[in-house]
């Protein structure tokens, strides 16, 4: 950059300081509604009304490192590599189905359902561009979870394909039960194999633990099994022993790939959560659960096929 470019930039900084306003005293939080909370509120109604300035400024800076790595690359006889396709050439779709039930909106707090929702982004996108992809669907998108994708992430959902998003809570045909099986950390089947002529449930809600045996006594209401990953007997977790739904649904179409629990979960899990499993221990099951730490508030606004993908912390399903 000349020092033409800097003294121009420094100059702009300089004004836009002072363009800003002096700060305003907070106004009163409403009744019933604690002084952290409405500053948390305060703050999403500032992002709200500079939503789509601060977007556009993104836009044009995107733009403008483009047209700049295209020049130097012009300018240096560079011919620009081609890309990877998005989704494999060689990609392979299982019968198996999995299901994102999402029938806990009420349960979450705001910050829960902006971590799921980018939760779900993840999974559509894994599904996309792994080696195997399943039939994916996402139940009970409704309420505020979808409120969030229409608005806040500007409807990216609505040009998205091999996946279907439904309303309604999925129904189990009483012929057909014994080919569901809900995932639950506490369930006390632990699943060896999958089977692929079945249809897997994975609960949406991020929770932060607070409610036990959520998805195990859903299940049993609807006469369906329930099972839980074989962590525990291939890897340790350090830390918190949860996982995040995108992560659950990532090992399995990693298990689908390579039919090796082990290489799937080191695959997925981040090195920092594993601890190598010393033969003869004795580990307590982890809890296979959704967590409450937000992801990344990028998601929001890019597509779940850009290269770019929301970050997720682990955290898992009750």
């Amino acid at each position: 950059m000349s020092e033409e470019i800097k003294e121009v930039n420094q100059v702009n900084q300089v004004n836009e300081i002072k363009e800003r306003p002096r700060s305003e005293p907070t106004p009163p939080a409403p009744e019933g509604m604690t002084k952290s909370a409405w500053k948390r509120e305060l703050k999403r109604r500032r992002w709200e009304e500079q939503r789509e300035e601060y977007t556009e400024m993104r836009k044009q800076k995107r733009k403008k490192l483009k047209q700049e790595r295209k020049k130097n690359k012009q300018e240096q006889g560079i011919e620009g590599e081609k890309r990877p396709p998005k989704i494999p050439v060689d990609k392979k779709k299982s019968p198996m189905s999995v299901i994102v039930d999402c029938a806990f909106d009420d349960l979450m707090k705001e910050g829960e359902r902006t971590s799921l929702a980018s939760q779900i982004v993840r999974c559509y996108s894994d599904n996309r561009r792994l080696p195997v992809g399943v039939n994916l669907r996402v139940t009970s998108f409704n309420k505020l979870l979808k409120e969030r994708f229409d608005v806040s992430m500007r409807g990216q959902h609505s040009g998205w394909k091999d996946i279907t998003l439904e309303e309604d809570d999925y129904e189990v045909p009483e012929n057909e039960k014994g080919s569901y099986v809900y995932l639950s950390s506490d369930s006390d089947n632990v699943i060896e194999t999958l089977d692929e002529s079945k249809t897997y449930i994975i609960g949406g809600i991020v929770d932060k633990g607070r409610y036990k045996n959520l998805c195990k006594d859903k299940a049993e209401k609807q006469g369906i099994a329930t099972g839980r990953l074989p962590i525990d007997q291939f890897i340790k977790l350090s830390g918190r022993r949860v996982l995040t739904t995108n992560h659950v649904f990532e090992i399995l179409l990693r298990w689908l790939e390579v039919k090796d629990w082990k290489q799937a979960f080191e695959t997925v899990l981040p090195p920092r959560k594993l601890i190598e499993l010393a033969k003869g221990t004795d580990n307590e099951p982890p809890r296979e659960e959704l967590s409450n730490e937000e992801q990344t508030e990028s998601a929001n606004n890019q597509s779940a096929e850009s290269e770019h993908e929301p970050e997720s912390k682990p955290e898992q399903t009750s």
